[in-house]
């Protein structure tokens, strides 16, 4: 597939989600600007992006239906919604009141068993026997009033269980999904920074107004890259069910990600340095893979 076939695969994937600027590939990535290349990195991440939304779409009957399911159990108590029952500390506390009522039943238990010993022993004197016997009773009572009180609990338990083990998948690409669009938000807003510095720099000429604190660009930005990390590792770790629409990253984001470690002026740089490495894998790997299962159809 040539150069023209993968950047209308782009932009067609690119489309899709309302980016509509034109642009165009170098078969040369020495030539590319490095805002094309900055789109074409967005696009790049818009493919990870359809694989999981995909996968969130494919699951979605399955898991509405295990949620009903678990409704109609009647397992749940009154005001617990879907939220309150994937919620960790849910879990933890479901499971720290069944273990409660398991250890009663096994306390309750062992006292019988006591009781009925000393029962067993207690034929010499009537009124130990006697005694006794009132011992047994209570204690018998006793174990079945654990065993009434842990069966539901039980049964809750393992229902509740059952339910996060079938949609763990879900969940996992729905919050993987919903963190990237932070990372595309982020990506589209640094187009016009790109642009800014782009325009500073034309071949091996620095204008003046890229000379920041006295030194060029090219030493601030050498300066820039030593904190340099993995873009998606600067997407905020936000929990949520929702797959949020693009454009509706929160206002405080661009704040954060420049308090967390700002896009450097050297990662359209590294960005270029990457798809020299894997403009191949991701034009054959991954768009074989696409066109296999079809993603973001």
């Amino acid at each position: 597939m040539g150069v023209s076939d993968y950047e209308k695969r782009l932009k067609h994937r690119l489309s899709k989600y309302g980016f509509t600027r034109p642009f165009q590939l170098e078969s040369d990535l020495s030539r590319q600007d490095g805002v094309t290349t900055w789109i074409e990195y967005l696009a790049y991440e818009y493919w990870f992006y359809d694989q999981k939304a995909s996968y969130v779409k494919r699951f979605q009957r399955k898991h509405d239906e295990a949620w009903k399911k678990l409704v109609d159990s009647g397992v749940l108590r009154p005001g617990e919604s879907y939220d309150i029952v994937c919620n960790i500390d849910s879990v933890f506390k479901d499971a720290a009141e069944e273990e409660a009522a398991e250890r009663a039943v096994q306390s309750a238990t062992t006292a019988f068993l006591a009781a009925e010993k000393d029962f067993g022993e207690s034929w010499v004197d009537n009124n130990f026997r006697q005694a006794s016997r009132i011992r047994l009773v209570a204690s018998k009572a006793a174990v079945e009033k654990a065993k009434a009180a842990y069966k539901p609990l039980k049964r809750r338990g393992d229902t509740i269980t059952d339910f996060c083990q079938q949609i763990k998948g879900y969940r996992n690409a729905h919050k993987d999904a919903e963190h990237h669009t932070y990372l595309l938000s982020w990506i589209q807003q640094q187009i016009p920074t790109i642009e800014r510095e782009s325009k500073c720099m034309t071949g091996d000429r620095v204008d003046a107004g890229c000379v920041a604190n006295g030194e060029p660009s090219a030493v601030t930005m050498a300066k820039d890259c030593k904190g340099l990390h993995h873009l998606e590792m600067q997407s905020p770790a936000n929990g949520g069910s929702a797959v949020l629409p693009m454009g509706k990253a929160p206002a405080g984001l661009a704040v954060q990600q420049h308090r967390e470690g700002k896009r450097s002026r050297c990662e359209s740089i590294d960005v270029h340095r990457r798809f020299k490495r894997s403009r191949i894998t991701s034009q054959g790997a991954l768009d074989a893979v696409e066109g296999t299962i079809n993603i973001g159809a």
